[in-house]
């Protein structure tokens, strides 16, 4: 038989404590006079789910509602199981007893055992409490009476070990009120007898304040040695009004309290007796509904579209999912699907981060539909966009064993800080000043290689207007030779100095009135132009702002920038004015000059040689005068060039001084381990390994490499004191060729790559103390995980590939059971897993067995097929059934697929010592 339940245990409501009309006692039907329709309609239309048909020492009205309501509706799903109550004995006196009940399982074979069972009871009577030969059947009950009826617990469960086995029945105690006994509400003698009682008990009906001391062991519960028990509040509905107001109602009308009872199971025995097990995680009493998620976050079904795939939609659950099966039966593939419909990206990065490859079997399509009805398909583009976070198989491992100055785990640690809005801002500031950074530096570079061009080319320059010691000497041999002639011409010395004196000044003069030009004309161009642009740049800070914020500040700098061009303009002109009067006070000192030296001028060159030797010598001079003001450029060149030199050091060293102060920014905002058991520190580093393979062996010559100040890039050690001066000396290197490089690489790409940012923030991780580079792999690894998930704050679905793989059994079994249990309350969990830890220990609310078609492993039509449902969901083997998945339940697949499956439901079961 098919599975109903294939979506797992969910939640439902569930009242195991209703009477109907006729219960033997306390019987308020009657004031409607018993109406068997309205009870069946009332429960019909309650949202309670199953109910547990409560009476006294008798099962005669559970079989007739039976009969009554499948008769009215025949295709109801609600759920029903026989309650029969009994009075225990308290062994205290005649007068006190306590109230017991069992459920049994609705097995058509066990409800059939049940009423042989009672007639087989002896009774104690509260009149008669040594009468034991009274049997539990309606002529005897008559004669005692329901209301004094009693039983001793030792009667009751041997009674009920002989007829039952411990698969059909459970027995409940009281809590709280009429018939209660607790340990720790009774004197010495009595606890001792409450003691010995609560451990024959598998549950308990009471209410919500009796959780505590039933399900935390700080209460007390340790010192009887007593083991957590689920309770569960009922209705006692012996009403019509009880039903309205308290099936599946939470109220405290006029006083008359109900609670609602929530367990996660399948509606049926097996589910019940899983809260046995599982006591504080199966079952809530409260109004709304437990662990809802949004449902936008959830995975609701998903489908392969491929022919060697069965095409049956498999339903996930909205907590913990696990997917079983031998090797390769396509366990790891449904989840990969589902991860690389959803989101391909994050499935690519996952992989390529630890160097593991694509799954060569491919489907040709897959499909997965979201709660919210939303759809991702494969290979087709969809504007659907949720987050997933997967985790490939080994993922861990290979993550935790890189040995790379940075890995993913920084980029995993950021991610979670960068919930944190105020950290998320300095990581983005500092992104922004390391991109800034970035551009002046290659602003810089080019600029550096632009002068170390003009370098050359002026130097070329002055090489080809002649050498200047040469000239010097030759002016200095002309301008005597011009003494000379000018004395052979008949000049006096008076008239020979006088000329050299003014055509000096003329010289001069010339010189001057060629730079005022210059500047005149300079001042022209300069007020043509904007002049300091801001605006543009501040434009771009402004977008961000709010439009009418934007609007003004806008305005006002366009009128700030406005004033400024005025000013400027102003200033040029008061200047240009100031030169030009320069220059006609030098035009006319010109002038004068000119008037002066026209004597001595005519008379000096009367003499042809000597006015050759004139001609010759202003020839040098004019030589000599360019040579020194190229040599001035040029030295103003090579200030320049190494002024640029020293501001890629000084601007690269701006990197270490950035994450230095985000790094106190960060740790100053928040602790990203708020209520758990991590912390964590930061710290900036040098990327050495980085910086030896990307630079020094990628670019460097090795050969010459010790060459080179003194072996500096030898397994170069960086110190943040010396960085600016070891950043200089190797860019010098490079430029002088002290330092080689690789034929392939030029110098510009060389220094490009060397003042890159080599700083990243190295993030130190604790778990109770204890250093995550100082745990073992297993350790480290789940560390990762918790950072994965549990400090992640999106709730989106996460979906695992062979965890178990990543961690050892103490991990696994201490660590991550527990890790699971709880984290799959907040958000969707689907594993892939060959562990029966993950899948028992966890409670998986759904198990998805999944099988290849072989000759021992049949399918019913396709090479991949799959089944699933609840942990509950228990079948024995068929072995008349050649399909292997339908062959038995999902409890005995477990058993069979998982080794140490079994052990791992005993385990369970011993844990309550049941």
């Amino acid at each position: 038989m098919k599975n109903k339940y294939t979506r797992g245990s969910e939640w439902r409501k569930w009242d195991l404590h209703v009477h109907t009309p006729n219960t033997k006692l306390n019987n308020q039907y009657k004031q409607h006079g018993d109406d068997w329709d309205q009870f069946c309609q009332k429960i019909n239309d309650s949202d309670v789910s199953v109910f547990g048909i409560t009476d006294y020492f008798s099962n005669e009205n559970y079989l007739k509602f039976i009969e009554k309501f499948k008769q009215k509706y025949p295709s109801s799903k609600k759920v029903f199981f026989p309650n029969v109550e009994f009075r225990i004995d308290s062994k205290k006196s005649n007068k006190e007893h306590i109230q017991l009940h069992v459920v049994f399982s609705n097995n058509q074979e066990t409800v059939d055992t049940i009423n042989i069972f009672l007639t087989r009871l002896n009774l104690v009577s509260t009149d008669d409490s040594n009468s034991t030969n009274k049997y539990c059947t309606d002529t005897d009950l008559a004669n005692v009476g329901y209301d004094k009826a009693m039983v001793r617990v030792e009667e009751l469960q041997e009674k009920l070990k002989k007829d039952f086995t411990e698969e059909e029945y459970l027995i409940v105690g009281v809590a709280n009120g009429y018939g209660s006994l607790r340990p720790d509400k009774t004197d010495g003698r009595g606890a001792e007898y409450a003691k010995e009682l609560d451990k024959k008990i598998h549950l308990f009906f009471g209410t919500s304040s009796n959780t505590e001391f039933y399900l935390n062991n700080n209460t007390g519960r340790e010192q009887y040695a007593l083991p957590q028990k689920a309770v569960l509040s009922g209705s006692d509905a012996h009403s019509f009004e009880d039903l309205d107001k308290k099936l599946g109602k939470q109220s405290n009308e006029d006083g008359n309290n109900s609670e609602v009872t929530w367990i996660k199971a399948d509606p049926t025995f097996e589910g019940l007796r899983q809260i046995v097990y599982e006591p504080e995680d199966r079952v809530k009493i409260q109004e709304l509904k437990p662990e809802e998620k949004e449902s936008y976050q959830i995975i609701d079904k998903v489908q392969f579209i491929d022919d060697s795939f069965t095409p049956n939609e498999i339903l996930i659950n909205q907590n913990l999912t696990t997917i079983i099966g031998g090797k390769s039966t396509g366990k790891s593939i449904l989840l990969r699907n589902i991860a690389e419909t959803i989101d391909d990206d994050e499935v690519s990065k996952r992989l390529n981060e630890v160097s593991l490859a694509k799954y060569p079997k491919d489907v040709s399509g897959f499909k997965v539909v979201w709660k919210d009805n939303q759809e991702n398909e494969k290979k087709s583009s969809s504007e659907v966009n949720k987050k997933i976070i997967y985790i490939p198989q080994s993922y861990l491992n290979r993550l935790v064993d890189k040995e790379e100055d940075k890995t993913s785990i920084d980029d995993i640690i950021k991610n979670i800080l960068e919930q944190e809005e105020d950290v998320k801002n300095v990581f983005s500031q500092l992104e922004s000043k390391n991109r800034d950074i970035e551009k002046i530096i290659t602003q810089t570079i080019e600029e550096l290689f632009y002068k170390e061009d003009d370098i050359k080319n002026l130097s070329e320059s002055i090489k080809k207007i002649g050498d200047k010691k040469g000239i010097e000497l030759e002016v200095k041999r002309l301008k005597q030779e011009v003494v000379d002639f000018k004395k052979k011409a008949g000049m006096g010395d008076g008239e020979i100095q006088k000329y050299n004196t003014l055509l000096e000044k003329i010289t001069n003069s010339n010189k001057t009135q060629k730079k005022l030009e210059k500047d005149i004309k300079f001042l022209e161009d300069l007020k043509s132009k904007k002049g300091v642009e801001v605006y543009a740049e501040s434009r771009d800070i402004l977008n961000s702002l709010e439009q009418d914020t934007q609007k003004k500040l806008t305005n006002s700098l366009t009128k700030i920038l406005e004033t400024a061009r005025e000013e400027w303009h102003h200033l040029i002109d008061v200047e240009s004015k100031e030169l030009e009067q320069k220059k006609i006070n030098n035009q006319n000192e010109l002038k004068r000059l000119e008037i002066n030296f026209k004597p001595l001028w005519e008379k000096a060159k009367q003499s042809k040689s000597l006015s050759e030797k004139i001609k010759k010598l202003k020839e040098q001079e004019k030589k000599l005068i360019e040579i020194i003001e190229q040599e001035k450029k040029y030295e103003l060149l090579k200030e320049n060039y190494s002024k640029l030199i020293e501001d890629i050091s000084t601007n690269n060293s701006q990197f270490y001084t950035d994450f230095f102060n985000a790094k106190n920014e960060i740790l100053k905002q928040r602790s990203i381990t708020e209520g758990q058991n991590l912390e964590f520190d930061i710290k900036v580093i040098f990327e050495k390994k980085s910086f030896q393979n990307n630079f020094i062996n990628e670019i460097c010559d090795q050969r010459k490499l010790n060459n080179f100040e003194e072996g500096l890039l030898q397994d170069y050690n960086y110190e943040k004191n010396q960085l600016i001066e070891d950043i200089r000396k190797i860019i010098e290197g490079i430029l002088t060729d002290k330092l080689s490089l690789k034929s392939s690489y030029s110098k510009k790409e060389a220094i490009t790559k060397l003042v890159q940012n080599w700083f990243v923030f190295d993030y130190k991780i604790k778990q109770n103390g204890d250093d995550m580079s100082e745990m073992s792999p297993g350790k480290k690894s789940f560390v990762l995980l918790k950072l994965l998930i549990e400090l992640d704050d999106s709730k989106c679905p996460i979906l695992i590939d062979q965890p178990e793989d990543d961690l050892d059994n103490r991990s696994i079994y201490l660590d991550l059971v527990k890790f699971m249990k709880t984290k799959k309350k907040e958000r969707q969990i689907i594993i892939a897993t060959h562990n029966p830890n993950l899948v028992v220990g966890a409670d998986s609310e759904c198990v998805i067995v999944a099988n290849q078609e072989g000759s021992e492993t049949k399918n019913n039509i396709y090479q991949f097929e799959y089944v699933q449902g609840a942990l509950e969901d228990t079948k024995s083997k068929d072995k008349s059934k050649q399909n292997i998945l339908f062959s038995q339940g999902i409890n005995e697949h477990v058993c069979e697929v998982l080794e140490g499956g079994e052990s791992a439901f005993e385990q369970r079961k011993k844990k309550y010592g049941i």
